[in-house]
């Protein structure tokens, strides 16, 4: 499912640029052993992406909670249009239901935060067989958690080291630019599915 959006990842560099504000003057410090010690989380440049990582996750995950557990396999059809309106949810494949486009945001974010130091392993068994909305909803958590992981151990120094997916070269700060906007494209959908269900998506509701 994902194959082919790292065309787009070139674009993405450009968000990501946003994480070198003030990198200069960061870089000019000298910082003594203790500060060296720190966990790589006190750099302005994870900071700056856990924020909006957090941000994403409250959103999608508050949508996910939202939706009713019998609803997990609800697709829009041509049924919820009206009569002559020319709908096609199954071309070139069957649109995704509420339950595997949550799936598909999850296996997402180990796709677009690994990195070489921190690599997904038992977490992504048995994703694609989950049905209930519990273990779907807890899968999702789990990939934020792994996503501020990453996310939080990025650094000036090391936020534009070169790496490469599916033969195309980009950054670990592009890649998580392009996963940030992806999430976002589908926190959108599950907007609309939600709707369609007659609930109000829980950001709008303040």
């Amino acid at each position: 499912m994902l194959t082919g959006m790292t065309k787009w990842m070139a674009a993405a560099s450009v968000a990501a640029c946003m994480c070198t504000v003030g990198a200069q003057a960061q870089m000019a410090m000298k910082a003594d052993n203790k500060a060296m010690a720190k966990p790589a989380s006190g750099d302005k440049a994870g900071r700056s992406f856990d924020d909006l990582l957090g941000l994403a996750e409250q959103e999608i995950v508050a949508n996910a909670e939202a939706m009713p557990a019998d609803k997990y396999d609800f697709a829009p059809s041509k049924a919820i249009f009206k009569e002559g309106q020319t709908v096609d949810f199954t071309s070139p494949k069957p649109v995704s239901t509420f339950g595997e486009m949550v799936k598909h945001l999850t296996g997402a974010n180990y796709y677009f935060f690994a990195t070489a130091e921190n690599k997904p392993g038992a977490e992504l068994k048995g994703l694609k067989d989950m049905k209930t909305k519990e273990q779907i909803v807890a899968a999702l958590k789990e990939s934020f958690a792994f996503a501020h992981k990453s996310v939080s151990a990025m650094t000036v120094a090391n936020g534009f080291d070169e790496t490469e997916s599916e033969g195309h070269k980009t950054t670990r700060a592009a890649a998580f630019a392009f996963g940030l906007m992806h999430m976002n494209d589908h926190y959108g959908q599950l907007n609309e599915y939600l709707r369609m269900n007659g609930i109000v998506p829980p950001a709008s509701r303040k």
